[in-house]
């Protein structure tokens, strides 16, 4: 009995292993999903993600609590729960057009101010649910903005000068 209680052991850990081989090695390089967003630290607080990523998949910084403030500078999909409770989360910076999923940003208790600065790009109505009293500056008739609006957010209008 032993013996199959060990050989199934190393098999979950073989099939761990081949997986994560998988992640890392076989997703496109311009993806960024858990297993690469485990190994991303910020600086001094602040997750930059550079514009080599067009895709954050959802999850996968979910529950993550070392950073306060994400600044995304490509155009990037971020998925769904991709920031899901943070708990430390403060800030978001959108700087370019980013196509935001249901909860992208949802749940993070001390998440205050939101940025984005292009006009363009789409986000699903609970993007940001559970922070009504969020400041949200981006401009004027944006997907951001109008999503902002209808959930009560504080709204500041930016030009995409700013």
């Amino acid at each position: 009995m032993k013996f199959k209680v060990a050989v199934g052991a190393a098999a979950a850990v073989v099939l761990a292993g081949l997986i994560i081989l998988f992640a890392t090695q076989y997703t496109p390089k311009n993806v960024l999903n858990f297993v690469r967003a485990e190994n991303m630290e910020g600086e001094n607080g602040v997750l930059t993600i550079t514009d080599d990523y067009d895709t954050i998949e959802a999850e996968a910084f979910a529950g993550r609590i070392e950073f306060h403030t994400v600044v995304i500078k490509g155009e990037t999909a971020i998925g769904e729960r991709a920031f899901y409770n943070c708990t430390n989360l403060e800030t978001v910076v959108l700087e370019q057009a980013c196509d935001v999923s249901a909860e992208a940003f949802a749940d993070c208790p001390r998440l205050k101010s939101i940025v984005s600065l292009s006009p363009d790009g789409t986000c699903a109505d609970d993007a940001f649910s559970g922070h009504a009293g969020a400041t949200v500056a981006c401009p004027r008739d944006s997907a951001v903005w109008n999503v902002a609006l209808r959930a009560d957010m504080n709204l500041r209008e930016i030009d995409e000068t700013e």
